[in-house]
């Protein structure tokens, strides 16, 4: 109760004070507690999610174990269909009473308790037909991890923790290690549902591509040729998407904006704390423009086009060899204003300079772009406590700045990147046409002085 109560007092006294302003001796106390509780909670968290993948790519599977015994009975040269006369001596008889030898024997069925899983695998394909074994989805997964993803080391390791947290969802759901054709389509049914409640319906879409990737290549490569994939076709319920969009934390906790006070300090305590003068041209362009953190960090040299004739400045977001993009509408041209034009301008000359073909290569990788990210929260973090608040949080103040001032939805969705509801918006009307509109819309919303200048 005490500890609950100097949090509370902690955390709404540093609400109400600047972050250049000395807390008292006791609230400072106060607060490098509450940080190293923070801080052991992190590493207990941590290390628990390394267990987890431990455990998960530690797993032995059937498939597994009948290789390796079939490996092995093919090394002694036994199997179940060799060809012996009556009454010849049966090596496999030596064989397994050799194995079975230190096993106990239940006393009531006269039997051997063989309690380790490979020895009974081992006997059992020695005597019996060989058949195939069953496959698992962690035999699913390690075969399309192994033959389907590259890349770069982190982005690799991404791409398996991303794979292996769908395969969680589902094993909270039918058990651990299924095998694949006893997953059922109400199994499916209710690892989608649990999912909608807590993640956005098109982030579930995305998760449930991946699994009916991974088990698709698993029927091709393994012959599964009776077996129906039981997240196929799995459509997300209408009701649910509103559900999810109005419920769903992760959508609760995306949706906080920065207010422009609240950017104000967070820039300005950049400006005093980041190493590298890149890191804060990124913010300054992701306070202005309204992209993604990794649209600006992976952007092309190439694609800041400050003198195109005819047009005004802007970035043009497009895929490269480093980076994708969330989806087809992401791909569109940005007019830069404000500060963003100025960071993009800076950080311009400083490629060119050095011969860059990125405009900010430490971060044009995953990895850098991941270090970025836990720099700018880390010092985020320092002066706004609230959770919801986060550097995608610049995104969502672009829109809001966007609609205050009326912006109409199709020019704040050519901005921002958002699927055009109107089919003409999204088929006819060519990217150059919105760019004039997107950015007086932009210069409206963000540069008031600007706009007073316009308008006098």
């Amino acid at each position: 109760m005490k500890h609950n109560l100097w949090k509370l007092l902690f955390v709404s006294f540093k609400r109400l004070t600047p972050y250049n302003i000395a807390l008292p001796a006791p609230l400072e106390e106060a607060e490098r507690l509450l940080s190293d509780a923070r801080l052991k909670l992190k590493r207990k968290a941590k290390q628990h999610q390394r267990e987890n993948l431990a455990t998960y790519s530690d797993r032995v599977t059937p498939l597994q174990l009948a290789s390796k015994a079939d490996t092995q009975l093919k090394e002694w040269g036994v199997g179940p269909f060799m060809p012996m006369d009556e009454g010849d001596f049966d090596p496999r008889d030596a064989i397994a009473d050799t194995l079975t030898r230190n096993y106990p024997i239940d006393d009531e069925t006269g039997n051997t308790i063989i309690d380790d899983e490979y020895t009974a695998v081992l006997l059992q394909r020695m005597f019996a037909s060989k058949e195939p074994a069953p496959i698992t989805l962690t035999d699913a997964v390690r075969l399309y991890t192994k033959e389907k993803l590259s890349g770069e080391s982190f982005k690799l390791e991404k791409d398996k923790q991303r794979i292996e947290r769908i395969v969680r969802e589902v094993e909270a759901v039918t058990g651990s290690n299924p095998v694949l054709t006893t997953i059922t389509r109400e199994q499916a049914r209710q690892v989608r549902d649990n999912l909608l409640k807590v993640k956005k319906p098109a982030t579930v879409e995305r998760e449930f591509n991946t699994l009916k990737a991974v088990i698709n290549y698993a029927i091709k490569e393994f012959d599964l040729t009776d077996m129906a994939n039981a997240f196929r076709e799995l459509s997300m319920p209408r009701h649910s998407q509103k559900s999810a969009a109005t419920h769903s934390e992760a959508e609760l906790k995306e949706r906080r904006s920065l207010t422009d006070a609240e950017t104000k300090i967070v820039s300005d305590y950049l400006a005093t704390k980041l190493k590298q003068p890149s890191a804060l041209f990124v913010w300054r362009m992701l306070k202005d423009s309204g992209c993604r953190l990794a649209e600006i960090a992976v952007l092309k040299a190439s694609d800041v086009k400050l003198d195109v004739e005819g047009l005004p400045p802007h970035l043009n977001i497009a895929p490269n060899e480093r980076r994708r993009l969330k989806n087809a509408s992401s791909v569109r041209l940005v007019p830069l204003v404000g500060e963003a034009l100025g960071a993009a301008g800076e950080a311009l000359n400083q490629a060119q300079q050095h011969g860059h073909d990125y405009l900010f290569n430490p971060y044009s990788t995953a990895q850098g772009t991941h270090n970025l990210s836990k720099t700018i929260m880390k010092h985020l973090r320092k002066v706004i406590e609230d959770e919801k608040a986060t550097t995608h949080s610049l995104r969502h103040r672009v829109k809001n700045k966007l609609h205050e001032v009326g912006v109409p939805k199709n020019i704040q969705d050519s901005i921002l990147g958002h699927a055009a509801e109107g089919v003409g918006d999204r088929v006819y009307l060519h990217a150059e046409s919105k760019l004039k509109p997107a950015a007086q819309a932009m210069t409206l919303a963000l540069c008031p002085i600007e706009r007073e200048d316009t308008i006098n």
